[in-house]
């Protein structure tokens, strides 16, 4: 799953993302749809106040306060460095 490569041009989208989810979770797609929709208003909260977002084993989103304007970032775990083969000292699965 980790290694596949995907097609150009497609994209997982995110009804994709909640309705697999929902099928994982046994949770119904509208309460999947909520925490989902909540998550992400959540992370845009903080993001706009450039605090930063850590999200483990995933990594860390930050807005890097530039003038006049800001730039997104976004630092992977260590876990998916060693996914990818990107340089990492990740020693898990």
């Amino acid at each position: 799953m980790y290694g596949a490569k995907p097609l150009p041009g497609e994209r997982v989208d995110t009804d994709e993302l909640i309705n697999r989810v929902a099928a994982e979770t046994g949770l119904s797609q509208k309460t999947v749809e909520k925490i989902t929709s909540s998550l992400f208003e959540q992370m845009t909260h903080y993001l706009e106040q450039c605090r930063p977002i850590n999200i483990k084993d995933f990594g860390t989103f930050f807005i890097r306060p530039t003038t006049p304007t800001r730039t997104f970032k976004f630092n992977p775990s260590q876990r998916l460095r060693a996914i990818f083969g990107w340089s990492s000292t990740y020693k898990g699965k």
